[in-house]
């Protein structure tokens, strides 16, 4: 489905056995916080680039759907959600973007950043 390279280490599954609440904590943040970037694109880039708008507002959805997945799952395992903790490797890809005059390169910088952590999230 996923089209992965490598399959999962089965280390890491008897890790998540024992760390459960927490994985389902960090996954449900991050769907959370896929849905808030979509959305903070559209406020920020919106009326600039009425294209991008339809197609974003659709991830959101598509995010909180998988939100509300999570948080079921969490909820029935008795998981609460706690505050995110800051993400090391988002703040360092946002810290490796170029910070143009121009709102053009900011809007492609924040695209791209957006696919890989989607991307990286399939690993």
């Amino acid at each position: 489905m996923l089209g992965l390279l490598h399959p999962t280490d089965p280390a890491w599954v008897d890790t998540v056995e024992g760390e459960l609440g927490r994985l389902l904590d960090d996954h449900a943040h991050c769907e959370l916080k896929a849905a808030q970037s979509a959305l903070s694109i559209v406020g920020r880039w919106g009326g600039a680039h009425p294209e991008l708008v339809a197609p974003l507002v659709a991830l959101a959805k598509e995010e909180m759907e998988h939100f509300e997945a999570v948080l079921a799952h969490a909820t029935a395992h008795g998981v609460r959600l706690n505050p995110p903790a800051p993400d090391d490797y988002v703040l360092a890809l946002q810290a490796a973007t170029k910070r143009e005059a121009s709102d053009v390169p900011r809007l492609l910088d924040r695209l791209l950043v957006s696919a890989l952590i989607e991307a990286r999230s399939c690993e």
